[in-house]
């Protein structure tokens, strides 16, 4: 596998976990805060700032 996919398959398992990035039901779906940490938190785990 080639490091472009399983540094795909990294973010797509990152962002599966916070819940509050695309599941409507999820109590923090579209509030600031708690989708800017979710986003942290994903790239965290991915290796990345999360800054541009």
């Amino acid at each position: 596998m080639s490091a472009a996919t399983e540094l795909n398959l990294l973010l797509l398992r990152s962002v599966e976990k916070q819940t509050a990035l695309y599941d409507r039901t999820d109590e923090n779906y579209r509030k600031r805060l708690p989708s800017e940490n979710a986003w942290d938190m994903v790239a965290s785990e991915v290796g990345e700032s999360g800054e541009s």
